[in-house]
């Protein structure tokens, strides 16, 4: 049994039943707190509270019926301020005329809060915060505001001002970090596109404008494509004399089971470094004059009629009929030679076989030091 001596006056009985429930705040949980204390002095002052609860109700109904009668007049402002200020957020309402508020309202305002914010680890507990009329009985009837509770309630705020700051720059350093690596993400996607673009342009063959080579314009694709030779006169009458377009296409199907891979074949010199990497051979004519026009900062030695380093780079083929003999020059630059029989068309399917395999052994060598990165 508790035994609690009950004040008559209803204004300390309930400033004895706050000091209970200010106690609650030195426990680190509103679960935690000794609810148990609290409800034993309830049920000694039982009879006291329901006493200021009936009291409480019936200024209520008065101050209704009061408003009731004001109806469809204008309210004095300084009224209507002071009722507008006599109600608190939550469940906790004061009274205007002693200022305190219900016990039962602040107590359920307490825990509702407590346990809503406990959930989240944010529980303040301290309930002289609630009701807007405890802040008043905790001071006495003097008014004076307890230091140790406003030094307690200022390091609070501290700690969550701190708590805050800290989640704030937590969060802004989290949104840093993705937007780097979105960007980096980004970036390399740019990269891996721009590498696969260049990675499928088509490798280029550079031809001898004129006829100075028996594989021109006229003759080169059908060729390439499917290994027949026609001389390029007859080409040129099978295509009803019209110009052959300088610049022009080839799938080769040779040694390529899966699919066709595209060559271009032109007599347009490239006009980018990257167009450059991508030129894989040269029909040369055996005329110095061919490569006036090829830049001399990319092929050393070029300017000195030295071409050790261009057809280093470069796969040169030189196309001669077997009949005819081959000039000194070629005979001294690295190029392959590939003959063709004048009469034997058959044999056109060895040089066209003979072309596309040396082709690949150049490129090989070339892909294994780097130097050449198209698809061949």
């Amino acid at each position: 049994p508790i035994s609690v001596e009950i004040p008559s006056d209803p204004a300390a009985l309930l400033a004895g039943v706050r000091g209970v429930e200010r106690n609650m705040v030195d426990h680190t949980s509103v679960m935690m707190c000794p609810v148990q204390t609290f409800d034993g002095y309830a049920k000694v002052a039982s009879a006291a509270i329901a006493e200021f609860r009936k009291v409480d109700e019936r200024r209520k109904k008065e101050k209704e019926a009061k408003s009731k009668d004001r109806q469809g007049k204008d309210a004095n402002p300084k009224e209507r301020r002071s009722s507008e200020a006599a109600t608190v957020s939550g469940r906790a309402k004061i009274n205007p005329k002693t200022g305190q508020a219900s016990t039962r309202d602040v107590r359920m305002q307490f825990e509702e809060e407590q346990y809503r914010k406990n959930r989240y680890g944010d529980a303040k507990l301290d309930i002289s915060e609630y009701g807007g009329g405890l802040g008043s009985a905790a001071a006495g009837e003097e008014g004076q505001i307890d230091p140790q509770a406003e030094a307690e309630l200022a390091a609070r705020k501290e700690l969550e001002e701190r708590r805050r700051l800290k989640m704030e720059k937590r969060a802004k350093d989290i949104e840093k970090k993705r937007a780097r690596e979105k960007e980096e993400k980004r970036a390399e996607h740019k990269k891996r596109r721009a590498e696969e673009k260049r990675y499928h342009k088509p490798p280029i063959v550079l031809m001898s404008p004129g006829f100075g080579c028996i594989i021109n314009k006229y003759n080169a694709k059908l060729f390439l494509e499917k290994g027949e030779f026609q001389h390029w006169e007859v080409a040129s009458e099978r295509n009803s004399g019209n110009r052959a377009n300088p610049t022009q296409s080839v799938n080769r199907v040779f040694n390529r089971s899966t699919a066709p891979v595209k060559y271009k074949i032109t007599e347009e010199l490239p006009k980018s470094p990257d167009d450059w990497k991508r030129v894989c051979a040269v029909l040369v004519t055996g005329k110095k004059w061919q490569f006036k026009q090829f830049p001399k900062d990319q092929f050393k030695g070029l300017a000195e009629s030295n071409f050790s380093n261009l057809f280093s780079k470069l796969c040169g083929f030189y196309f001669h009929y077997t009949s005819d003999p081959v000039p000194k020059d070629v005979q001294q630059w690295n190029v392959k030679r590939i003959g063709i029989d004048k009469n034997n068309r058959h044999k056109d399917t060895i040089a066209f076989r003979d072309f596309w395999t040396k082709l690949d052994e150049f490129l090989a060598e070339k892909r294994k030091r780097g130097d050449f990165e198209i698809a061949y």
